[in-house]
C-alpha cells in the first residue's frame, strides 16, 4: 500500500481550507511525478512553505521545479496560484507533505504515471486538514478491503487507537499493530484492514474508526478496493458518534464563586428540548434540574459544548470540553450572565462517568 496508494486516488468533495494543508501521500520516481498545486482564495498576498517528509518524519530532499531540498518558500498574490512538481527520476519512493501559510489556502495533490513518455494515468486527492479522530466505511471480503495512509502531524511521538465498529455501531475489533503505537514526530503509517487488524473474519461491514490516544493530531486519506478498482474516499470526524457509545450520566467537578461545584448530566442521543429553536442535529442531555439542557458538537473548538439553560435568572452554565478517557472528560465551565452575553471565564472543570 505505500506505493500503490498514489496510483489510486480520485479528487473528491469540496475544498479544505486552512492555514495548514496536508498530502498524506507523494510519490516520486520509476516513472511517478507528484505535481501539488496552492491556490490563494483570497485577494491579498499570502506567503507559506511546503515541506516534504520521509515515512519516518525525517525531512525528504526532492528535485522540485528543478531544485533540490526539503522545503520551499513561495508567495501567492490574491487569488494566484503555484505548483510544486517532482521530477519523477530515481527509484520510486513515497512520502508526504505540508503547506503552511499565513493565510487560509487551498490545495491538491495530481500524481502521474509515464511509460517512458507517455502519461498511463494522471488522479489527485485535496489536501486534509488535522483531526483527532476519524471514521471511514469499511466493506470488507474477498474482493474488497478498505487501507488509510496517517501522518502524525506535530512534534511529538503520537499513539493512534484502531478499531472496527459493525453496522450496530458496536466496536468488535481493536487494532494491537505496535506501527500505531508509537508513530514519531512527523511519522507515517499507511495499510489496509487486514494488516491492521488480526482475526478479521472473511466479510466484514461497518466503520473504521480512529482516534488519538493522548495528546497530538493526525490527517489522514483513505482508499476503498472493490472488485480490482479503487478509489480515494473522505475521511469524517467520528466526534458525534463517540457519545453514543459513552452515554450515560457524568459528573462535573470545578470551582467557581469560591465554592466547588458537582453538576451531574446524562450525555446520549435524546429528544430536543421542548421550544428549543436551535441548530438541528444536536445531542442533548439533561440533568438533576428541571431544566431540559442541550449538547452538541462544536467544530470550530474541535470540543462538545453543553448548555444548561436557567431562564428565570437569565444565565447560563456552558461546559466545553473533550472526552481524556473512555469514561473521562476536561475542559472548562463558563457562567453566561446574560444568556444571550458573552462567555465569562475558564473555570478548570474535569469529569468521570458516574455510577449511582
Amino acid at each position: 500500500m505505500r506505493v500503490y496508494m498514489a496510483l489510486v486516488f480520485l479528487l473528491f468533495s469540496i475544498p479544505a481550507y486552512a492555514n495548514t494543508l496536508y498530502f498524506p501521500q507523494v510519490v516520486n520516481g520509476s516513472g511517478y511525478q507528484t505535481t501539488i498545486t496552492i491556490s490563494n482564495p483570497g485577494q491579498n498576498t499570502i506567503t507559506g512553505t511546503l515541506k516534504f517528509y520521509t515515512p519516518q518524519g525525517g525531512a525528504w530532499s526532492l528535485s522540485i521545479n528543478s531544485v533540490t531540498n526539503s522545503q520551499f518558500s513561495f508567495t501567492l498574490s490574491g487569488t494566484g496560484s503555484k505548483r510544486f512538481v517532482t521530477s519523477g527520476t530515481g527509484s520510486i519512493a513515497v512520502g508526504w507533505a505540508s503547506v503552511e501559510s499565513d493565510d487560509i489556502l487551498s490545495g491538491v495533490a495530481t500524481y502521474e504515471v509515464r511509460s517512458g513518455t507517455t502519461l498511463t494515468e494522471s488522479v489527485g486527492v485535496l489536501g486534509a486538514v488535522s483531526m483527532k479522530r476519524f471514521k471511514v466505511p469499511a466493506d470488507i471480503d474477498s474482493s474488497a478491503n478498505v487501507g488509510i495512509a496517517l501522518i502524525n502531524v506535530g512534534e511529538s511521538s503520537l499513539k493512534v487507537k484502531l478499531s472496527l465498529a459493525n453496522e450496530q455501531g458496536v466496536v468488535t475489533h481493536t487494532s494491537s499493530d505496535p506501527d500505531y503505537q508509537n508513530i514519531p514526530a512527523h511519522g507515517y503509517v499507511a495499510k489496509y484492514a487486514n494488516q491492521a487488524f488480526a482475526g478479521l473474519p472473511s466479510t466484514y461491514k461497518g466503520n473504521l474508526i480512529g482516534e488519538v490516544d493522548g495528546n497530538g493530531a493526525m490527517a489522514v486519506v483513505s482508499l476503498i478496493l472493490k472488485d480490482g478498482l479503487q478509489s480515494a474516499i473522505p475521511v469524517t470526524d467520528f466526534s458525534p458518534s463517540l457519545l453514543n457509545a459513552q452515554a450515560g450520566w457524568y459528573e462535573f467537578y470545578y470551582s467557581w464563586g469560591n465554592e466547588e461545584w458537582e453538576d451531574y448530566y446524562y450525555m446520549g442521543w435524546m429528544d430536543a428540548p421542548v421550544g428549543y429553536s436551535g441548530p438541528p442535529g444536536m445531542l442533548w442531555g439533561t440533568d438533576d434540574y428541571p431544566d431540559p439542557s442541550y449538547m452538541y458538537w462544536d467544530e470550530s473548538r474541535d470540543s462538545w459544548v453543553l448548555v444548561h439553560p436557567v431562564p428565570w435568572y437569565n444565565y447560563n452554565d456552558v461546559y466545553i470540553f473533550n472526552f481524556t478517557s473512555d469514561d473521562t472528560v476536561s475542559g472548562c465551565y463558563y457562567y453566561q450572565d446574560p444568556m444571550d452575553g458573552p462567555l465569562g471565564d475558564c473555570y478548570s472543570l474535569y469529569g468521570d462517568f458516574y455510577i449511582d
